[in-house]
């Protein structure tokens, strides 16, 4: 089964144009769905409350930041930014993807304010933290995409989606995984039972013989009453001869 994975691509919006497609391409050509605000559907829920949700049911986020911060909330944080929070939040797998000489962007792709230009600085540092890539182009960011995402779909392999007509397949390889389990747990208790089993005594095992005294207490017919301390060892020697052959109780009693 080879599923396909929803993958999530977050940037600024109007200065990298050119750069999302290019992203939004090499994740279809790798055969997974892209998702972003290009493909967002006409809702009645809030914007954020939309994001929120897409990036929570998706398998990877790449995060693209060119020279612009972005359009901010009322706590001044950028939308990209909280994008990039949430998925952190949320155990989504971050592939980030960072120009490499912002100085070096046109002026109307880059931020003019110092607060903005400090905030976007700020936002690199904190995207730093992972395994960055860098790029200069559009087409050179495609690349790196392509074997970005490749590579972490080998080595972090997700949910992600599958043909219906597959579904039977893997509910049948789960099902077989839990009766192996089962299996195993059932050998592991046959095999304690066992054990169990071959700790009981043998027959006899356990019982006096040999040296080990017993008291035996008798009266006579005239009422005296003795008591003598014997071994079984005597004990045998005494009565042995008389079971030899069928004999009376009587007799046994006056060989002790």
């Amino acid at each position: 089964m080879n599923p396909r994975y929803q993958v999530f691509v977050s940037s600024t919006f109007r200065d990298l144009i050119a750069e999302r497609q290019a992203a939004l391409d090499a994740i279809l050509e790798l055969g997974h769905f892209p998702a972003g605000m290009e493909v967002f559907p006409a809702a009645n829920a809030t914007p954020w409350a939309l994001i929120e949700a897409i990036i929570t049911e998706s398998d990877y986020y790449i995060l693209i930041v060119g020279g612009m911060y972005g359009r901010t909330d009322e706590a001044g944080v950028s939308y990209t930014e909280r994008e990039y929070d949430l998925a952190c939040a949320k155990g989504v797998p971050v592939l980030a993807f960072l120009h490499k000489d912002p100085g070096a962007i046109p002026a109307g792709l880059s931020e003019m304010s110092p607060e903005s230009r400090m905030r976007l600085e700020a936002f690199r540092k904190k995207v730093e933290i992972h395994h960055c890539k860098y790029w200069l182009s559009a087409d050179a960011l495609k690349a790196q995409v392509v074997v970005s995402l490749t590579h972490e779909m080998r080595v972090n392999p997700r949910l992600g989606w599958i043909r219906s007509d597959e579904q039977d397949s893997r509910e049948t390889l789960r099902k077989l995984a839990m009766l192996l389990e089962e299996n195993t747990q059932l050998q592991e208790q046959i095999a304690g039972l066992r054990d169990a089993l071959g700790q009981r005594k043998a027959p006899g095992e356990g019982l006096a013989s040999g040296d080990d005294v017993f008291s035996i207490h008798a009266k006579s017919k005239d009422g005296v009453s003795y008591s003598a301390e014997l071994s079984w060892d005597s004990i045998f020697l005494a009565v042995a001869p008389n079971l030899m052959s069928e004999c009376e109780d009587w007799v046994i009693q006056v060989g002790l």
